[in-house]
């Protein structure tokens, strides 16, 4: 299957998704020497060409978009190009490794870095809101996967869903920390994201950045996951057990002096003697008999 544009011809390798609104194909170009590799959707409904028409069509320069590759009409359907990225998913990632604590925190930063390197529009960044469909490389390097739905939410609706996502993903990557209470900052900027307390748009995620930066300042001096102390009850509980530790241990030994010293006491005022005496039948080859006449003296 090829698909044209002005400037482009792509042929299809797969279709990656189909839906009522739009079917996905991986695609290359034709002739094109790197082989990159791009997703063509191709738009089927109609309220959906429409809106991104307006969009991708319009005046509105993305050139620092540069994960968006063009926008044209081919066979009918409106077709949204964007590079493609072969990448595990973020949520594949947590799931499949065991992400040390520095490394979710590089993840965290490389996520927000990218949104405001990008400057997509806010309908796009409102669907790649989630860790299945944020892309991670083996150098932490992050991508997403685009779906066009979010152009019919209204702007208010469209801002709900970016902090909402983004408190989610936080809340993934810092699970282990949120599961002991290990760092009170943590669930506080997860809660002031969620809560609207940030200014909604670029400056918004803008703040979020700055603010994501004092944490990670904070969780810095941490030389590992280790070393963050967990603040749960029965933690808090087993540190004064702990401090304690001392004082018990002076207590229970003096407690141990004192009663073997009493028992040596005991043992030397109240000596025990055995009922019976051991008796000899011989020594060595040689037998011992005992004598009627100490037998009757004894009697």
């Amino acid at each position: 299957m090829i698909i044209e544009s002005m400037t482009h011809r792509y042929y299809a390798i797969c279709r990656e998704e189909e839906s009522s609104a739009y079917d996905i194909y991986r695609c290359r170009e034709l002739n094109e020497a790197a082989h990159a590799e791009y997703l063509v959707y191709c738009v089927k409904k109609t309220e959906l060409i429409k809106a991104l028409a307006k969009v991708f069509t319009g005046a509105v320069d993305y050139e620092n978009f540069e994960e968006y590759y063009e926008c044209f009409s081919a066979c009918g359907w409106l077709c949204v190009v964007f590079c493609h990225y072969g990448q595990t998913t973020l949520a594949g990632k947590l799931q499949d490794e065991d992400c040390t604590l520095t490394e979710r925190i590089a993840i965290g930063k490389k996520i927000l870095q990218r949104l405001l390197i990008l400057d997509m529009p806010d309908f796009l960044i409102s669907e790649v809101m989630s860790v299945d469909r944020i892309l991670v490389d083996a150098s932490l390097s992050i991508h997403f996967r685009y779906h066009l739905e979010g152009i019919l939410l209204t702007g208010k609706q469209q801002t709900e869903k970016i902090y909402k996502g983004l408190s989610d993903i936080l809340t993934a990557l810092f699970a282990r920390e949120l599961a002991l209470e290990q760092c009170s900052q943590i669930p506080l900027l997860i809660q002031g994201i969620a809560e609207g307390e940030h200014d909604r748009g670029t400056q918004g995620l803008l703040l979020v950045y700055q603010e994501y930066e004092d944490l990670e300042e904070l969780l810095s001096g941490f030389s590992g996951d280790e070393q963050i102390r967990p603040n749960t009850f029965w933690f808090r509980v087993w540190d004064k057990i702990k401090l304690a530790f001392p004082v018990v241990k002076r207590i229970v030994f003096g407690m141990i002096v004192v009663l073997l010293a009493g028992y040596l006491v005991y043992g030397l005022v109240f000596p025990k003697y055995p009922d019976k005496y051991l008796r000899f039948d011989s020594i060595g080859t040689l037998p011992i008999t005992e004598s009627k006449d100490i037998e009757s003296t004894g009697q």
